[in-house]
């Protein structure tokens, strides 16, 4: 998606376009949405040009975002073939895209946008025990926030201060379920961004496919099996942790793998 002003001696006119690519490979553009001309925008949107210009591009971006979370338009990457995502299985392990031109003014690209079944119940396991730890903050009475940990729980953690005519606020503390919700419209959702424009989606894709996973490995080391901090100083030792880390980390896999991910 991109910004088109057309100006002719009357008018200046705002759009929102999208790139595409004809079947003889050339890049090509539609209008998605006409926002107005500047006569019109200024009215709601101004008071100067400038403050037009800056809402217009706020509102290709969430023309993008709409397109990237819609789920209509992918295709699995295993055969290029057209799939209706909405009726997969939670079990799916299939990996599923779609693409479009993401052209700015110095650079071609390329955005791909991935679903996976099996990131989005990655994804939702562990907000699911965030939440949960959430809740124990709430009942434990503490709400602190670590602001230099982006996974803290405490970040569905909602304050509202509720005052009394003539008394000092107070503050209330609460499980935020709309952040939960927000963040789960992005279950199983990945981009990708690239300026591979003549290779195939699929070969791309093939190359990230395991990202997550690497991720997830990480987190276990970090969180399930307390890799880090480290609060050894002998080499030997030092070494010795993290090969049993490793060690566990394999036998994880490989109990995940005979149950078939039951129950993971």
């Amino acid at each position: 998606m991109n910004l088109h002003i057309s100006k002719s001696k009357n008018a200046e006119s705002f759009y929102i376009c999208k790139s595409y690519v004809k079947a003889n490979g050339s890049t090509s553009s539609m209008i998605v949405r006409k926002l107005g001309t500047l006569e019109q925008l200024l009215i709601e949107h101004g008071p100067t040009r400038d403050d037009v210009l800056a809402w217009a591009k706020n509102e290709v971006k969430i023309e993008e975002k709409e397109w990237a979370l819609n789920m209509k338009g992918f295709k699995r990457v295993s055969d290029n073939k057209p799939v209706d995502i909405t009726g997969l299985p939670l079990d799916d392990k299939g990996l599923y895209y779609k693409d479009e031109p993401y052209t700015t003014k110095k650079l071609h690209q390329r955005l791909i946008i991935t679903y996976s079944p099996k990131y989005a119940l990655y994804q939702k396991s562990i907000r699911d025990r965030q939440v949960e730890r959430a809740q124990k903050m709430l009942d434990a009475g503490n709400t602190k926030k670590n602001r230099k940990n982006p996974n803290d729980p405490a970040h569905f953690i909602g304050t509202v201060a509720a005052t009394k005519e003539g008394e000092a606020a107070d503050i209330h503390h609460y499980l935020d379920e709309s952040k939960i919700e927000e963040e789960a419209k992005y279950d199983g959702f990945y981009a990708v961004c690239t300026d591979l424009l003549d290779d195939d989606g699929s070969d791309i894709l093939k190359v990230s496919e395991g990202r997550w996973q690497i991720e997830e490995c990480f987190r276990i080391m970090k969180t399930d099996f307390s890799a880090r901090p480290v609060y050894l100083q002998d080499e030997n030792r030092i070494k010795a942790h993290f090969l049993i880390c490793f060690l566990a980390l394999t036998i994880y896999r490989f109990l995940e793998k005979k149950l078939d991910s039951k129950y993971t």
